[in-house]
């Protein structure tokens, strides 16, 4: 069973491969001893009452620029504004401003 590159991003690594580990486990017909749960969050989003001044700028330049709000790995990267505008940044050169043709891109 292959787990969606989106869906891996929303639910996490270790919610995905739980999903994965159960599938495989159900297809050869085995049952789990422990059932598998997934891990908690650390790094959970933050919610818009608890951001800084510039946590809730970024937000706000992240929106304007993508249009969606802050997902997948650059939640973590979330609790320092300047490093997560720098990696969003440094991804935006890299997927529209390559030498590389669109579709190889």
């Amino acid at each position: 069973m292959a787990v969606s590159r989106r869906d891996f991003i929303k639910t996490g690594v270790g919610t995905a491969l739980a999903a994965r580990s159960g599938a495989l486990q159900a297809q050869a017909g085995q049952q789990a001893a422990l059932p598998c749960s997934a891990p908690a969050d650390r790094m959970p989003e933050i919610p818009a009452d608890k951001m800084t001044p510039e946590q809730k700028k970024a937000a706000d330049d992240f929106f304007a620029e993508r249009k969606v709000p802050i997902f997948g790995p650059l939640v973590p990267l979330f609790r320092s504004p300047e490093v997560m505008q720098r990696a969003r940044a440094m991804g935006d050169y890299l997927r529209y401003k390559s030498v590389l043709p669109a579709a190889l891109n």
